[in-house]
């Protein structure tokens, strides 16, 4: 059963942290595609144990090759022999936003500096398992829009935030990143990468009044010069 697949593995390898087992699940090695509907196929997805630390890269934690194949003909030596299964890594979302942001003074006075915090707390916030070693990693699930603003927007040192989007496979603008299959976990762009979070400096434009030429005299009324009496008035 999906249980046993998932209880199998934690108890065999404690370097895994999580198991997913996707039961239908068949998964093509060629194009990194989950097909979910495939009666005979078992696909499990695993998660790294962070505190052992055998990932480089904690914003995608990922279990090495050898280990995947290890695991995967433990499970095929005691699952039946009509099931064809196989051990993969998740598929990591990435998630990335763009603004403009305006700081309050003083910090506004060192923006370099505070940008570079901003995008940080960004990235912990939408990984928290980076900061937190208590924190959870989820497949699937969903990020909203309004949750990543509100959270930028209570930083001490913003003041405020406009045209902000978010952007999840390839789609901006979006409302909400919703995982696209029960492999998925949601991630962050990487932190001060070219591809990383958009984060620039709201320039405020000067105030411009517009002149218009008055007439001579008292601001707002003709100068009597100027009126001509027809011989409808008075």
């Amino acid at each position: 059963t999906i249980f046993d697949y998932e209880r199998l593995v934690l108890k065999q390898f404690p370097d895994i942290y999580k198991v997913r087992c996707l039961n239908h699940g068949q998964f093509d090695d060629t194009t990194n595609a989950l097909f979910e509907l495939s009666p005979g196929s078992v696909t499990v997805a695993v998660i790294p144990d962070l505190s052992q630390r055998s990932t480089t890269d904690d914003l995608q934690p990922k279990v090495n090759i050898n280990r995947l194949q290890t695991i995967e003909t433990y499970l095929s030596s005691l699952s039946s022999s009509w099931a064809a299964v196989k051990v993969v890594n998740p598929q990591y979302e990435p998630i990335r936003v763009s603004f403009e942001v305006k700081f309050r003074s003083p910090y506004d006075a060192n923006f370099g500096y505070y940008r570079r915090e901003l995008e940080r707390v960004i990235v912990g916030f939408l990984t928290p398992w980076t900061v937190d070693q208590g924190a959870d990693i989820h497949f699937g699930g969903k990020v909203h829009h309004s949750a990543i603003l509100n959270f930028v927007e209570e930083q001490e040192y913003v003041d405020y935030v406009v045209n902000f989007s978010m952007f999840h496979n390839d789609k901006d603008n979006l409302l909400a990143a919703i995982a696209s299959t029960a492999r998925s976990v949601l991630t962050s762009v990487p932190y001060n990468h070219p591809t990383g979070h958009i984060i620039e400096e709201l320039k405020e434009q000067p105030l411009v009044v517009p002149t218009v030429p008055l007439a001579a005299g008292i601001l707002g009324y003709e100068p009597l010069d100027n009126l001509v009496i027809g011989p409808e008035d008075p």
